[in-house]
């Protein structure tokens, strides 16, 4: 297991890389202020993508590592939304057409999250047959497709770039990773198409419900986790906006790439705790947990020191200020980095209604924390909200684990 979480996480190195670029280049090429409007429809889209996927991808996950459905029945049910998916994604489109890309930014959002919820159901078929070296591929499709889309345009406008270009850019890499990696996954599997059958539901019936059950907790978890995950940058665009907004924007996505560690952890981890007995679960979770902050640690010290010249540096003296919020952001990538082990434990002990509460208790402490801090140290504000909030958490979470320990 250890060897597959070092090789995930050196191939998610090419993906964080690109993603990265894809900052660099979106910040330099964007005023602050346009650069936090661009944030804005990225989270607009994350929320979309989580809505509309309703808590199905950890179901998948869930039954399919357990053994309890087969790859065959998930794919029919991947299917429909396939082809629902094209179907609504090209009706908005022809409205969008019409009145203009870059006066609804909100539909624009609707459309590029069901596409990328239909590319999370298929990372999650991967992730559950352990198929981590397609997973990456997958992970690559979308960033690769985006960065080239944003050559051409660069080019296109010989060195002008519009705000809307890179939001239809965006959308447009979502779609295309949907298609590529549906055809990619199926062929990857040896999955065809395989007719659908009312009466298959019924035999299962039993089964739907617990996935249903299951994914609507998921659902319900990962959509307050997103509010507590982007509040501060909704917060800060809505209250402050303008340039503060484009500072904490490039702040917090930073500290976001930085997250592929800790992601690439519970990839590995979550099929393999599915299936571990209660006692070898519990260990390997404690174990990972303490690795996964030493080395966030490590690389918190050394951004702190040298970080500051590297932004300047890459970025431009305009965004100065938002190495600064990235300081008081920083104790947040520790602390999330347990987190995510953590809560992949209840997840892959069926135990999703710990972490329902869990960001419940998240969502209440940083919102407090926010309309406390914020109204006075504005960006500095709300990233140290979010550092104690994540704080918060983490205890709460290292205690229950005590406890069931």
């Amino acid at each position: 297991m250890t060897n597959a979480i070092v090789l995930t996480v050196f191939r998610q190195l090419l993906s964080l890389l690109l993603q990265i670029v894809i900052v660099i280049l979106t910040a330099k090429w964007l005023v602050p202020s346009d650069f936090g409007e661009l944030g804005l429809l990225m989270t607009y889209t994350l929320f979309v993508s989580i809505i509309a996927i309703f808590g199905l991808n950890s179901s998948i996950l869930y039954y399919l590592s357990k053994g309890d459905i087969s790859l065959n029945d998930t794919f029919k049910c991947i299917d429909i939304f396939f082809y629902l998916t094209i179907l609504f994604v090209l009706l908005v489109g022809v409205i969008l057409f019409f009145i203009g890309f870059e006066h609804s930014k909100l539909l624009l959002a609707v459309i590029t999250g069901f596409s990328s919820s239909y590319v999370l159901l298929l990372m999650s078929v991967l992730q559950a047959k352990e198929r981590f070296s397609s997973l990456n591929i997958v992970i690559l499709i979308q960033p690769i497709v985006f960065l080239s889309l944003l050559c051409i345009t660069f080019l296109n406008g010989e060195g002008d770039v519009l705000l809307w270009e890179v939001e239809i850019a965006f959308f447009l890499s979502y779609f295309s990773s949907m298609l590529i990696s549906n055809l990619y996954v199926k062929k990857s599997l040896s999955i065809r198409s395989v007719p659908f059958y009312i009466h298959e539901i019924k035999k299962s019936a039993l089964i739907i419900k617990q996935i249903f059950n299951y994914g609507a907790y998921s659902c319900v978890t990962n959509i307050i986790t997103i509010i507590n995950y982007r509040f501060q940058f909704l917060a800060v665009s809505m209250y402050i906006g303008g340039e503060v907004a484009g500072q904490y924007n490039l702040a917090f996505q930073l500290i976001d790439k930085m997250g592929v560690i800790s992601s690439s952890f519970v990839l590995v981890l979550l099929p393999v705790l599915t299936k571990q007995a209660k006692a070898i679960r519990m260990k390997n979770t404690i174990k990972y947990s303490r690795v996964i902050f030493l080395i966030t640690s490590i690389i918190t010290g050394v951004i702190y020191l040298v970080g500051g010249e590297l932004v300047v540096y890459v970025f431009g003296a305009v965004y100065t200020e938002a190495f600064n919020i990235v300081k008081w952001l920083l104790p947040s990538f520790c602390f999330l980095s347990v987190i995510r082990i953590l809560s992949g434990h209840f997840s892959a002990s069926g135990k999703q209604h710990v972490n329902f509460w869990i960001s419940l208790i998240f969502l209440v402490v940083n919102i407090m924390l926010c309309l406390l801090l914020m109204p006075q140290f504005e960006g500095y504000g709300a990233a140290m909200s979010y550092s104690i909030s994540t704080f918060v958490v983490m205890i709460v979470y290292c205690h229950k684990i005590y406890k069931e320990h």
